[in-house]
């Protein structure tokens, strides 16, 4: 009786891991993303690269007209992504914490992970607005929130059975994380 307990807190922060380090991952990406490697003079130096490569003689004047827009575009796509992207794992994270718990706490998930995704994003262009090579922008951060309630919608629809829907059945049969469909 006396291994027990070790044994289940071994379990317990085991569980922790698997569960918060997709979505601390994230969030430390999105903070690397916020400094130097993310600003657009290092983006528009790899997206050349790509496009001279894969399409050369195109957008050879890097002040291009139709190299700008592009750039431009691919900045606003990745916002909706990486932020797409931490809607998603926020959303797995605290499904799976809330595990059988009530209705109403599972139901209060989507605004939880609302509410986080408004703070890192309104973090990440502040951070960004403090720093001389960087602009941090509200359209930004509102495209970044849009983003997270995309993910967050779309974590809904990947895992089977949603959060918080878990029969009896499935509980006794899958203890594991949701999985994704393909």
């Amino acid at each position: 009786m006396l291994g027990a307990a070790p044994q289940t807190l071994l379990g317990g922060v085991l569980e922790s891991l698997r569960v918060w380090t997709p979505l601390a991952v994230w969030l430390g990406f999105i903070a690397l993303a916020s400094g130097t490697v993310g600003a657009q003079e290092n983006s528009d130096a790899w997206l050349r690269a790509f496009l001279s490569s894969w399409f050369p003689g195109l957008f050879e004047d890097v002040e291009a007209t139709g190299f700008r827009v592009l750039s431009f575009l691919l900045r606003k796509a990745s916002h909706l992504f990486v932020y797409a992207v931490l809607g998603l794992t926020a959303t797995w994270a605290l499904c799976l914490r809330s595990g059988d718990s009530g209705r109403e706490e599972r139901g209060r998930i989507p605004a939880v992970v609302l509410l986080l995704g408004a703070v890192v994003a309104l973090a990440d262009e502040s951070h960004q607005w403090a720093l001389a090579f960087r602009t941090g922008s509200l359209g930004d951060a509102l495209l970044d929130v849009l983003g997270v309630g995309l993910g967050s919608r779309l974590a809904s629809h990947l895992w089977r059975p949603p959060c918080g829907q878990r029969t009896a059945e499935h509980r006794l049969l899958h203890h594991k994380p949701p999985t994704l469909l393909v």
